[in-house]
């Protein structure tokens, strides 16, 4: 628990791969439904223009790269050592998340507020996230 260098690549790689197996369902419908052929879509992500132009976009990096690191720096290595001592291991561990989406509720109000959707699919979408 806590942020150290030992065992960092496992423990780096190990969500990694489990995040990709994890979207790799939603990708591959995304491929099916898409009406561009799957070598032309791969071209397109792979391309250096492509990667150019998300770098350099300002919002992309706070939504794709610096919010899960921080995320990932405040609720697990700052916050659980914190919780562990307190409540013990096990119920740190389910304790976390629970804060993790506490701290996001902002986003149901900001729907609530500019009625980007129903109320119902708003608490649907958060309760998913």
């Amino acid at each position: 628990m806590g942020f150290r260098l030992e065992g960092i690549f496992p423990a780096a790689l190990l969500p990694l791969l489990l995040t990709m197996i994890l979207f790799l369902g939603p990708l591959m419908q995304l491929s099916m439904d898409c009406p561009c052929d799957l070598a032309d879509g791969i071209k397109v992500v792979l391309a250096p223009r492509s990667w150019a132009r998300c770098l350099t976009d300002m919002r992309w990096l706070r939504n794709q790269v610096i919010a899960p690191l921080t995320e990932e720096l405040v609720f697990r290595a700052c916050m659980l050592p914190m919780l562990a001592p307190c409540t013990g291991l096990g119920p740190a561990v389910f304790t976390c998340p629970l804060f993790f989406g506490v701290a996001h509720f902002h986003h149901i109000f900001e729907q609530l507020r500019f009625r980007q959707s129903s109320v119902g699919s708003i608490f649907l979408s958060a309760g998913e996230s």
